[in-house]
C-alpha cells in the first residue's frame, strides 16, 4: 500500500515567513534592533512570522550581551536566496515497488497529488509516476489488444478487485496474464484457449458453470468468478486438483476487467529516468529541471542514502517566487547578504545614509540621523503603544550604548538619550550598575 512519509507540510511554511536581517558584518546595534525589530512585528501582528536572523557571524561582545540576558543567538542565514528545502513538501505519499496501479491512482483521487514517488524495499527512490502514466495504460479501455499482456500476480488481482481468493497457487509469484473475458459458448471458449499458453491466462467469467469447468479443465492460471457468484464445491475441488488459482470479484465482468488491467505492479510503468532536485540546491537552479520532466515534479532524494525527504512541484515554483525580508541597519547592496536581488524587501530600518538597494515592491522605509538603529527601534515600539518585554528592552539599551560609545560620540542625538531611559524606565533596571555591567563584559 502506498504509505506517508513522516514529515511537517510544504518547506514547514518557511516561505510564509519574513526575516528580519542585518549587515553582512553586524555588531550588536545591529543584532539587538534585528531581534527588537522581529519581536514587536508578532506582537502587532499576533503571529510568529517575523524572524530574526544573522547576516554574518556575531562579535564576541554581542555574544557576551546575549548571554548576560539569556537571550538565545539568532539563527545564521548568509545565503537569502530560496533553496529546494524551503518550498519542498515533506508530507510525501510513496508506493512501494509492488503496489498495484488501481490503489495508487486511488490515493492520488483522494489525497489530490499529481505525482507518487515509488521506492524499493528499502525505501531508495525507483522513479515517479504521474496522472500523465496512469493514463497511458488507460489507454487500454479504449485499444485492448495493445494491453491485453498485463503483469500481475494472484495477489495483486485479488488486491485490486477487492476480492476473495479461494484457491491461490504461487499467489506472489508475477507473471504476463493474456486477461480473457468469455462471453461466449463452452465450445467457442474451449477453441480459443488453445491459442495461448493456458498457464499464462486469466479467465474472466460469469455465473455459467460449463465454462467454468472448461476453464480448470484447460489448467488456466487463474479463474476469476465476477459478479459475486462462487464456484460449486466439485469445480472448486478440480480448481484444487489442477492447480488453478480462483479468486471471487464482487464487480461485473466490464470492471473487473479494468481492475486486472490496473492490477500490474506500479514499478512497470514509473518514470525511472525522472530528474530529482537535492535539498541544498537554489530553486532557481533547478526551474529549468522541473519546467522539462514529464510530469512537472521532482521528488527531493538525500544524496547519501537514496532515499526520498520530499518533493517538489511546478506549483510550489509558481507559489513561491521570492523570500521576503526587512533589511535593518542598512540599506546598501555592499552589506547586503547574498541572494539579496531575489527578494522582496518589506521594510528598511536604518540610521545610516540611505544606500542603492533596489526594491521590487513599494516598502515602508524609516531612516533617521540618529546614533542607533536600536532607538529607532525602541521609538517604534512607542508609537504604537507597546513596551518591549523586560530582555529585549535591556538589549536595546545595550545596542544604542555601544553604538554611541556610552554617548559619548558625536553622531549621538537627544533621540537616542531619551529612548535609552524610556527603556531603562521599562525594565527596572539600575541604570547605572546597567551600564557599568555592559562596559565590563
Amino acid at each position: 500500500m502506498p504509505c506517508l512519509l513522516p514529515g511537517k507540510s510544504r518547506g514547514g511554511k518557511m516561505t510564509d515567513r519574513v526575516f528580519v536581517i542585518g549587515r553582512k558584518n553586524p555588531d550588536t546595534d545591529g543584532i539587538a534592533s534585528v531581534i527588537g525589530y522581529a519581536h514587536l512585528k508578532n506582537k502587532i501582528t499576533g503571529e510568529d512570522r517575523y524572524v530574526p536572523v544573522t547576516a554574518g557571524l556575531l562579535e564576541v561582545r554581542t555574544m557576551k550581551i546575549l548571554d548576560f540576558l539569556l537571550i538565545k543567538y539568532p539563527p545564521l542565514m548568509e545565503d537569502l536566496n530560496l533553496h529546494v528545502s524551503d518550498i519542498m513538501a515533506k508530507r510525501v505519499i510513496v508506493a512501494p515497488l509492488g503496489t498495484p496501479i488501481v490503489e495508487v491512482f486511488k490515493i492520488m483521487v483522494k489525497e489530490d497529488i499529481r505525482v507518487v514517488p515509488v521506492v524499493d524495499n528499502e525505501n531508495r527512490f525507483f522513479g515517479l509516476v504521474g496522472f500523465i502514466d496512469i493514463a497511458k495504460k488507460s489507454i487500454s479501455t479504449v485499444v485492448p489488444d495493445v494491453f491485453r499482456r498485463v503483469k500481475t500476480s494472484i495477489e495483486l488481482m485479488s488486491r485490486s478487485v477487492s476480492g476473495d481468493v479461494v484457491n491461490s497457487v504461487d499467489g506472489g509469484e508475477e507473471f504476463i496474464a493474456n486477461i480473457m473475458v468469455v462471453a461466449t459458448s463452452a465450445e467457442r471458449f474451449c477453441s480459443d484457449i488453445d491459442t495461448f499458453d493456458a498457464r499464462g491466462v486469466v479467465a474472466v467469467v460469469g455465473d455459467r458453470e460449463d465454462v467454468q469447468r472448461v476453464a480448470i479443465e484447460k489448467r488456466v492460471r487463474c479463474l476469476v468468478i465476477c459478479d459475486g457468484y462462487e464456484l460449486s464445491e466439485e469445480l472448486l475441488e478440480l480448481a484444487r486438483k489442477n492447480e488453478v488459482s480462483v479468486i471471487y470479484s464482487p464487480y461485473g465482468a466490464c470492471t473487473t476487467v479494468g481492475l486486472i488491467e490496473w492490477s500490474t505492479p506500479v514499478y512497470t510503468i514509473a518514470n525511472k529516468g525522472e530528474s530529482v532536485a537535492r535539498q541544498g540546491e537554489r530553486v532557481n537552479d533547478i526551474r529549468e529541471r522541473m519546467l522539462t520532466s514529464p510530469n512537472r515534479a521532482l521528488p527531493v532524494i538525500d544524496e547519501k542514502t537514496g532515499k526520498v525527504l520530499g518533493i517538489i512541484t511546478r506549483t510550489d515554483l509558481a507559489k513561491h517566487v521570492a523570500r521576503r525580508v526587512i533589511l535593518i541597519d542598512h540599506s546598501d547592496t555592499l552589506n547586503a547578504p547574498e541572494g539579496i536581488f531575489s527578494c522582496v524587501v518589506e521594510e528598511i530600518i536604518d540610521h545610516h545614509r540611505f544606500g542603492d538597494i533596489r526594491l521590487k515592491e513599494a516598502a515602508r522605509i524609516r531612516t533617521e540621523p540618529w546614533g542607533s538603529t536600536s532607538a529607532i527601534v525602541a521609538d517604534e515600539y512607542m508609537k504604537h503603544n507597546l513596551k518591549p518585554e523586560r530582555k529585549i528592552a535591556l538589549l536595546l539599551a545595550a545596542g544604542i550604548m555601544i553604538n554611541t560609545e556610552f554617548f559619548e560620540k558625536a553622531t549621538t542625538t537627544e533621540k537616542d538619550k531619551e529612548m535609552f531611559e524610556w527603556l531603562m524606565d521599562i525594565s527596572g533596571e539600575d541604570k547605572e550598575s546597567f551600564i557599568s555591567r555592559i562596559k565590563n563584559l
